[in-house]
């Protein structure tokens, strides 16, 4: 769950609005690095505008953008439009979720022509598909 500077004053009508909010595994910034590079390669350097790509949904014309590196996560569950009481009963929840240690291989990649997101993935061991099921509860 992304860490949370949103005030919690509730007289403050930031503080009141809903965020869309996910949980997800934070990279560690030499994976993020590499991961970044990775996706303007493929891409292509050039606008990011792809003509011919070997990733599986990245036609021609595809247009993608580039995430700020620090941004490069794995996305676990999305929880949708939350409001700061929620928010803050979530991340109570969340912060006692305790897993053993797994390796994932990111060995996959793809393309969300909708959002022009080229995403990384892997099949899921053991480790985080019991993760899964605990966030999914």
């Amino acid at each position: 769950m992304p860490n949370s500077e949103l005030p919690t004053d509730s007289t403050n009508p930031v503080a009141a609005e809903p965020r869309r909010l996910f949980i997800a595994l934070w990279l560690d910034a030499g994976l993020q690095g590499k991961l970044h590079a990775l996706g303007g390669e493929l891409l292509g350097n050039c606008s990011m505008r792809c003509s011919t790509s070997p990733i599986p949904g990245v036609v021609t014309g595809s247009r993608g953008r580039r995430i700020p590196q620090e941004n490069l996560h794995i996305t676990l569950a999305f929880l949708g439009s939350v409001d700061v009481e929620h928010q803050a009963c979530l991340e109570r929840v969340a912060s006692t979720i305790q897993t053993p240690a797994f390796t994932l291989t990111l060995d996959q990649a793809g393309f969300w022509p909708r959002k022009g997101i080229l995403w990384a993935g892997g099949t899921p061991p053991d480790g985080l598909r019991a993760l899964a099921r605990v966030l999914h509860q």
